[in-house]
């Protein structure tokens, strides 16, 4: 089995994941995906922001299946603050250490928009 790179993109910057993350996210939670593309679809590099966790596959790192999901929210009144409106990893991807690997994440692109 080939090795495997795990990390993130904001999906404003890859709209290609969108479906990938509508079903995550339908996985989850249930809800119309109708009602998941619309939010999905305001992303963008200030608020709300979302973060997509891929896993790609060293001879074809341009390309990736989505893992998990998390999204910034703004904190109104605080032009400096952000929340975690949710993060969620794929059910038979859970426990491998994924959900710490898309906090640290999410961390990180928080910090490079915040700071």
């Amino acid at each position: 089995m080939e090795a495997a790179i795990v990390d993130s993109v904001a999906l404003h910057d890859c709209p290609e994941y969108r479906d990938g993350c509508v079903e995550v996210l339908c996985e989850e939670w249930g809800r119309s995906k109708t009602a998941r593309l619309s939010m999905l679809e305001k992303s963008n590099p200030h608020l709300p922001y979302n973060i997509v966790l891929l896993e790609r596959t060293i001879s074809d790192s341009e390309h990736g299946t989505v893992i998990g999901h998390s999204r910034l929210c703004r904190v109104y009144g605080q032009q400096d603050a952000a929340f975690v409106e949710s993060v969620v990893v794929r059910r038979k991807r859970r426990n491998q250490g994924l959900g710490r690997k898309l906090m640290d994440e999410t961390e990180q692109h928080a910090l490079s928009f915040l700071c």
